[in-house]
């Protein structure tokens, strides 16, 4: 479970975004220490959102409606996913001015609405009975997306401080990469569905 978590948290977080290119701009203007801190406050938010969304899967997986509903949400939300990282035009600034690390990450992470509908088509796509899931596997697949989210937006930082302007020459391949991935993502839950 851990090794699950941490692979969908990393590769899923390295399109570029707000919390990246953030970690990225604090990692070259204050240091990979302060980059650090911003990476786990935010990956630590991560964490709570994941845990809602185990929750609410868990409890509307019992329902055998509901269940189908969340199925048929998750491929309509991996689609749109998929589109949308397909059409994104990466930018090639990052955010100006200084942020207060931990209260940035936290603040950025739980402004990230799609999070917690993300985690619920997460685990609707990793086709785990969550009824029967130990609490133990719970922690190991959070913790793995914890680490997944940490080592993704450490990646921009590091990334941020050593190739501040070739960062924007590869982000149409993370993105176009993405949106292959939730596309087959989509497809593997509408092959469950059926």
């Amino acid at each position: 479970m851990f090794a699950i978590g941490f692979s969908t948290s990393y590769l899923f977080s390295l399109p570029i975004g707000v919390l990246n290119t953030s970690t990225a701009q604090i990692s070259i203007t204050d240091g990979l220490k302060k980059g650090a801190y911003f990476a786990v406050a935010a990956a630590l938010v991560e964490s709570v959102q994941v845990f809602i969304a185990f929750v609410l899967t868990r409890e509307l997986q019992q329902i055998e409606v509901v269940e189908r509903f969340i199925q048929l949400v998750a491929i309509g939300l991996f689609i749109y996913l998929s589109i949308y990282y397909w059409r994104k035009k990466p930018t090639n600034q990052l955010e100006k001015g200084s942020l207060k690390t931990v209260y940035s990450g936290v603040k950025l992470s739980m402004m990230n609405v799609m999070a917690i509908p993300f985690w619920v088509a997460y685990f609707k796509l990793i086709n785990v009975n969550l009824v029967e899931l130990s609490f133990q596997d719970l922690i190991f697949n959070i913790s793995g997306i914890f680490a997944g989210t940490v080592l993704a937006l450490m990646t921009y930082g590091l990334l941020g401080r050593v190739m501040k302007q070739r960062l924007f020459q590869y982000a149409i391949y993370f993105n176009k990469t993405i949106s292959i991935i939730f596309l087959v993502s989509a497809f593997i839950i509408l092959y469950q569905l059926f």
